[in-house]
């Protein structure tokens, strides 16, 4: 959960994320938009170590697929699907008594940037 707390992309975007679009230095990733475009989208910094913990466990799997976030399916890695995401997250927040969607992390997401930045202009343009 914690790529959408710290990013706000859609679950569409997480899913299309390769090694290769994650920037962990400057703490960004490009994400395929809705629009069919790319486009570099910043990571909060309190999931850093969360992500950096979970890029080097991936890159010790003996997994050759190019996607960053992966299931175990019957034995075989893939690219993690939406419907894996959904089901993760309702597992998740279920623990917590509270029914939470991948899209609800998004709106958290944007909801607490325009509170630190007062910036419509800015949420658009993260979210």
């Amino acid at each position: 959960m914690k790529p959408f707390l710290s990013s706000g992309i859609r679950c569409s975007e997480l899913v299309g994320i390769n090694f290769e679009h994650l920037n962990t230095n400057e703490n960004k990733v490009l994400v395929f938009r809705k629009e069919a475009k790319y486009d570099v989208v910043q990571i909060a910094k309190f999931s850093h170590q969360y992500i950096q913990d979970y890029v080097e466990s991936r890159r010790k799997s003996l997994s050759e697929t190019h996607a960053l976030f992966v299931t175990d399916y019957n034995g075989r890695i893939r690219r993690i699907s939406n419907a894996s995401i959904n089901k993760l997250v309702a597992k998740y927040s279920a623990a917590y008594k509270v029914r939470v969607t991948p899209h609800t992390l998004r709106h958290t997401f944007a909801s607490r940037l325009y509170k630190v930045s007062h910036s419509q202009v800015l949420v658009s343009n993260q979210c």
